[in-house]
């Protein structure tokens, strides 16, 4: 064989275990499954080409190697961009029959104050902002309620759905309003109202 053509193949299986590395931190992360279909359809042309090539040889070798690459580059970005700006990218789906560990009210995809916690490895869902801060407030009840494994109670990550856009974001990135007895979080600076950072509430600054 070829030294070309042991090349293409090599290469073509470096970028195969390169898309599926990139693919399962991506399903790990709760990225939307598009990125993933691409990246997944970008990896299957990439070993199409590289089989036609072995078959007719001649100018495919350097054609495929290339293609194999570029291939390469475009799914190493899309797998950064994705990781990176998970606020844009991430898609939460709560399990069947999941339920807030506050008021165990069942928990939709599409509840428009959909929040998600992950702690202690431990992944929880919540049907409005203001549930998972007296979760956080009374970590030691709950999870005694609830008998979750939680140790530590250091929070891996926090998503919040805003109420004004729709967007998921980090607690941080939001604006917390007080209506009624409830915390209510904002993607956007409310007009005329006071707000507090998740810090604020969460410390407590106003209950």
């Amino acid at each position: 064989m070829a030294f070309e053509a042991v090349f293409l193949v090599a290469l073509s299986r470096a970028m195969e275990l390169l898309g599926i590395v990139i693919i399962i931190i991506l399903a790990m992360n709760k990225i939307h499954p598009k990125y993933i279909y691409i990246i997944a359809g970008l990896i299957v042309s990439s070993v199409l080409f590289s089989i036609v090539s072995l078959f007719f040889k001649g100018i495919f070798y350097p054609l495929s190697i290339g293609f194999t690459f570029l291939v390469g580059l475009i799914s190493a970005g899309i797998g950064i961009y994705a990781y990176t700006n998970k606020e844009k990218t991430v898609y939460l789906v709560p399990e069947e029959g999941e339920r807030c560990p506050v008021c165990s009210k069942y928990i939709r995809q599409d509840l428009p104050t959909l929040t998600y916690l992950k702690i202690d490895n431990i992944e929880l869902f919540f049907d409005n902002f203001d549930h998972l801060i007296k979760f956080l407030r009374d970590l030691d009840f709950y999870k005694k309620m609830k008998g979750l494994p939680i140790r530590s109670g250091k929070v891996d990550e926090i998503l919040v759905r805003a109420k004004d856009t729709g967007n998921f974001k980090y607690p941080q990135n939001l604006y917390v309003v007080l209506e009624g007895e409830e915390f209510v979080a904002y993607e956007k600076e409310p007009k005329g109202g006071e707000y507090y950072t998740f810090k604020e509430i969460l410390e407590g600054a106003k209950t």
